[in-house]
């Protein structure tokens, strides 16, 4: 999986917020958290079933976790399927963006851009609290962070989130 940005879009709503955050984060990093490691050891899975297949071994991993991986990845493939052929898809790719002078950016999990200017963000959550999918910052600035370095206009954005742990609905999706 890639490096993570210093200031990625999973911290955007709070440097969206307080952009002078940016500056303050270089001197004073987060630490890792159990919640981080996992989230990236889970996507690091997901990211692993469509690149590198024939390396896993479905014992290596927690039955919960590879059954979830197993579902995004079968959703992707139909998202994707349903969109049809021509379109762009990215899967896992990292994008960025300057604000305020400093980069930022993220690694979302599938950006799909049909000929027709739909944007398609897809992400995973393994979290157990709703995410809001309506005005998710994260999402947010994969969308703008993907337009610009595709050098696309979409006239319509769709969000989907995954989040199988989720109390509400595992899967959500938004315009």
């Amino acid at each position: 999986m890639t490096a993570h940005f210093d200031h990625g879009a999973s911290s955007a709503k709070r440097w969206m917020s307080c952009p002078r955050s940016i500056s303050h984060m270089k001197s004073n990093p987060l630490p890792d958290t159990k919640d981080s490691t996992l989230g990236t050891e889970r996507h690091t899975l997901v990211e692993d079933m469509w690149l590198k297949p024939d390396t896993l071994e479905e014992w290596d991993y927690d039955a919960d976790d590879w059954n979830n991986a197993v579902t995004y990845s079968e959703i992707i493939k139909d998202c994707v399927k349903q969109v049809g052929e021509g379109a762009i898809v990215v899967i896992e790719q990292q994008f960025s963006m300057e604000i305020h002078g400093e980069k930022v950016g993220g690694t979302p999990d599938c950006i799909v851009y049909k000929q027709d200017g739909e944007l398609h963000t897809i992400d995973f959550k393994g979290g157990f609290e709703d995410v809001d999918i309506i005005s998710n910052e994260q999402l947010l600035t994969y969308d703008q962070a993907a337009c610009i370095e595709l050098e696309i206009r979409p006239t319509a954005v769709y969000h989907h989130i995954y989040q199988p742990n989720s109390l509400g609905t595992d899967w959500k999706s938004i315009e």
